[in-house]
């Protein structure tokens, strides 16, 4: 198994762990989209910037 941080010192692993706690405990509500959901969004985007520059 590959670790993230495989290459960190003895010494810095207790501040990663903690920095990752932090990053973790601060996530809420977190949406995915897919790569298509992202490329509708942008071309509707697209469409009402064109169309408002009509």
């Amino acid at each position: 198994m590959m670790r993230l941080a495989a290459n960190i010192k003895p010494e810095r692993r207790e501040d990663l762990i903690r920095d990752f706690t932090k990053l973790r405990n601060s996530l809420h509500n977190i949406e995915i989209l897919t790569f298509d959901e992202v490329i509708n969004t942008a071309s509707n985007y697209l469409g009402n910037i064109i169309g408002e520059a009509d």
